[in-house]
């Protein structure tokens, strides 16, 4: 998981993280790599600088669509808007177990907090039919499929 992360991240390139994967920061300050927690970061700062790498964790899946849904507060959300490339952690489970979408809009407004629904980058098109792609978005989307418990034990040192 280590080097998939490692090979998002060009050059000086931050890589933000989730509050639940704040444990990953020692191993990938190991790689060089400049890591920022999600919450202890300004958005705005991602902005000025290179293209941040956000990681965060599926809280479920749309298979038929290849669509990922995101929960966590507007701030992290908006973390994850402002970057140049998102690498998604989906639990293999939850693929088998199935998410029902309405019962996590349901969890997600009971915390008063978004649910996203990612399906790739972001695309837009204007009435002259120019293609910007990473207009409202990430320019690049990555899902890595994890099963929970094996991914955290084969981080190299």
């Amino acid at each position: 998981m280590v080097d998939a992360i490692a090979s998002l991240a060009k050059g000086g390139d931050p890589v933000v993280l989730g509050g639940e994967l704040s444990w990953l920061e020692h191993h990938l300050g190991r790689r060089g790599l400049r890591v920022v927690l999600a919450d202890e970061t300004e958005p705005v700062e991602l902005l000025s600088g290179p293209g941040a790498v956000a990681v965060r964790v599926a809280s479920g899946a749309l298979p038929e669509t290849g669509s990922v849904l995101l929960t966590g507060s507007f701030r992290v959300q908006l973390i994850t808007t402002l970057s140049e490339r998102l690498l998604v952690l989906l639990d293999a489970d939850l693929l088998e177990r199935g998410i029902l979408v309405g019962d996590l809009m349901r969890s997600a407004v009971r915390r008063g907090g978004p649910l996203y629904i990612i399906s790739g980058p972001s695309s837009t098109r204007d009435i002259e039919h120019l293609s910007v792609i990473g207009a409202t978005g990430p320019r690049e989307v990555t899902c890595l499929l994890v099963q929970v418990g094996e991914p955290w034990a084969s981080i190299a040192p």
